[in-house]
Parts: C-alpha cells; structure tokens; sequence
C-alpha cells in the first residue's frame, strides 16, 4: 500500500509518469497526482495482471501522450473511490481515465475540464473494449461544453460497456459517443445539471492546479442525491478504527462521508437503519 505521497512532475517515456502498477493488488490511498507525464496513464498505470485500488486522490494537471492523462487501466479489476480529476490531457482519448481491459468501478469521483484531443475523444473516460461502472459520479466540463465526455468503443470480439447511476453527467446518456459494439446502462437518479462547484478552476483560473475548488456550493442538486448503498466497505480503513466492513466513513477532505444537509431535499437512496443521511455526488460532502 502506498499512503499519503505526493507524486508530482515526473515523466516515463511510455506506461505511468508517475506509478506503474503491476502486483496482483496494488493499493493508493490519500495521494497526490500533479504534472506527471507519461504515452499512456499521464500518473498511473495498471497492468493486465493487477487488481488496482485508488481512494481518496488527487489528480491535477497530469497529461498522457497516448490515452489516460491521468489514469489507464488495463487491470482485471480497477476500483477508484472519492478522488478528484481536474485540468488533466490525453493527445489522444480518454482525457482522465482511459480503460483498455477488465472492469473499471468508480464511486464518488468529480471530474472538471480534462481534455482529451483524439477523434474518440472522452475528457472524462475512454472505455475500450472494457466494462465501466459508475455510482455517485459528477462528469462535468464548463470550458469546452460542446464535447462528449464519456467515449466507447468496443470490436466485433469484445464489447465497450458502460453503466451510470445517481451521477451528474454533462449532455446526459445522449452526450455519450459510441463506437463499434457499445452497450450504456443509463441507471436511475442520474442528473445533467450544473453541479456548482465553488471555483472549478481556482482563484489563478487554471485547472489542475492546486486551488482548484470541487467542492458543492448551496443549493447544488448535487447534496444528498448519491445511492448509500453504492459506497463501498472501507476496506483501506480510512479512520483508523480497524472496522473495514463499515462504508467507507470519510469524504476526500477527512470528514464524516455521510452528512445530511436540512436546506437540500433528499433525493437520493439511504441505507436504513445504519446509513440513513444520503451520501452527496462526489468526493466530497457539503458543508455550509
């Protein structure tokens, strides 16, 4: 497990600027991601032999030559909880993330201005020819509007498949680009609204930098709008209590991961009797 590292403006010259994951499971908790740069996986990749765990990231300004400005996945399984990808590139596809093989899990991530410039495109996630889940996601991009976020592409040998709930998507199930044999699950509760984050870009007005604000101003349709039961055990033991059968307890800021907010109704799912206050979208919960 690696804990609590900054990995900032390294270069490889072909897979993970700044970590290359190749272990049977690799794990990455409270990291740091800024100007790594790399072909493909700008900061992380994950190799088809790994099961890859990220909770609780940060990933700014990190920038792939191929696909994955920030991550690419190739891993049998890959799981990313609570973590922040904002002002990353891909020259070709996948501006974010890009998944090349097994199953991609995503839980409780903001995605803000990554940029992919390749003719599949997906700022926030190229899926190829893989299977990609995503719960309580916010995918959003002010600057460049009139692009899709999210690509598919699959072959006539293996399908590109994606499924969405209780997230904000920009453009909608509409707004996906698909390639080739596709399949989209378009789930319940999911929104395309402005999610309203405090400063997207900062006060400097560059994305991916580290004054970048996801977090939710008041009012966003955004709080207390996740599915509690998507949230996954807290099997990296977040809080320290040694309790890793619990749902994951923290937000990416350190707090407490369910907080009701009385001025917001409640429009998502709560997991009585234990989990009762809805989880908000995103890696963080609202706080006035």
């Amino acid at each position: 497990m690696l804990r609590d590292c900054i990995f900032q403006t390294n270069h490889a010259g072909m897979q993970g600027g700044a970590l290359c994951l190749d272990d049977s499971s690799s794990v990455v908790v409270d990291c740091l991601f800024q100007g790594n740069r790399s072909w493909d996986g700008g900061a992380v990749f994950g190799n088809e032999d790994s099961n890859c765990r990220l909770t609780n990231c940060r990933f700014l300004g990190n920038a792939g030559f191929g696909s994955g400005g920030a991550v690419h996945s190739a891993c049998k399984g890959l799981q990313i909880i609570n973590s922040l990808f904002s002002g990353n590139l891909a020259f070709l596809d996948g501006g974010a993330v890009a998944l090349s093989g097994g199953a991609g899990v995503l839980t409780n991530c903001s995605f803000n201005r990554n940029v992919a410039e390749g003719a599949l495109g997906g700022g926030a996630m190229a899926i190829f020819s893989a299977t990609a889940d995503l719960a309580n996601c916010i995918v959003w991009d002010q600057a460049t509007p009139e692009k899709a976020l999210i690509a598919l592409q699959g072959t006539s040998e293996q399908e590109a498949k994606l499924s969405v709930s209780y997230s904000d998507v920009m453009g909608g199930a509409g707004g996906i680009t698909k390639k080739g044999r596709t399949s989209v699950t378009w789930g319940n509760k999911n929104l395309d609204r402005d999610p309203s984050f405090r400063n997207a870009a900062g006060v400097d007005g560059v994305a991916g930098t580290a004054d970048d604000d996801l977090h939710l101003r008041a009012g966003s349709a955004c709080i207390d709008a996740g599915n509690n039961t998507a949230v996954p055990p807290d099997a990296d033991d977040l809080d320290l209590d040694e309790d890793r059968a619990e749902r994951i307890p923290l937000d990416l800021d350190g707090q407490t991961r369910f907080a009701d907010d009385p001025a917001t109704p409640d429009t998502g799912t709560p997991d009585s009797p234990g989990y009762r206050l809805i989880v908000d979208l995103g890696p963080y919960e609202f706080a006035r």
